[in-house]
């Protein structure tokens, strides 16, 4: 293909339900059950923890209650998941982590299968925000529940291919994170000169 170059004949596109082990929804402890939000510890996502361009995601603004897990109240994940906003506004943003957290219910989590990366499909499916909002089932305010979320195309190569991808984005995206802080301590030295 001229503008795109060679693409791999082994890659394959498939819906993310043959490369996801799972996809669950998180939820939320009830609001009476304090003892839930009480010195809390454990990461607790929320779509507020998610930005537009989507980003590795490793400290929740909200934290729960170990006894929250413990009790069965909340889902805990213990390993590498991709994680997309699934409802309102911020439809489609997406996150990764290495695990360790809970989340709402307003957030997929996406498990990988084996053979896939999570890294690689939290960078696979943050080129799908504009799909997402398509194939929300709402005109008012979208939501994407878990099986309109197994149905995301996703192409992929084999697992030592996605992870020298995923090197290869880090290493470009810390590039541009460095670059866009030098920028940004540019303009406040010229704010500051002026």
């Amino acid at each position: 293909i001229p503008w795109l170059g060679q693409v791999p004949q082994h890659w394959q596109v498939k819906r993310l339900k043959f490369y996801s082990e799972r996809v669950f929804t998180g939820s939320t402890p009830p609001s009476a059950e304090t003892q839930y939000y009480e010195e809390p510890t454990v990461n607790w996502f929320t779509p507020s923890d998610f930005t537009d361009e989507g980003a590795p995601v490793s400290d929740s603004n909200r934290k729960l209650n170990i006894a929250a897990v413990n009790d069965g109240v909340v889902r805990f994940f213990a390993m590498p998941c991709a994680l997309i906003v699934s409802i309102g506004a911020t439809l489609g943003r997406v996150g990764f982590t290495e695990g360790g957290f809970a989340c709402n219910q307003q957030i997929n989590v996406v498990v990988p299968a084996a053979g896939m990366d999570a890294k690689f499909l939290f960078y696979s499916l943050s080129t799908k925000r504009a799909t997402m909002k398509v194939i929300s089932n709402a005109t008012t305010l979208g939501i994407m529940n878990q099986d309109t979320t197994r149905q995301i195309d996703i192409s992929a190569p084999l697992i030592d291919e996605q992870i020298e991808i995923v090197e290869f984005l880090d290493s470009a995206v810390e590039e541009f994170d460095r670059l866009a802080r030098k920028v940004a301590e540019a303009i406040d030295r010229l704010s500051e000169y002026r």
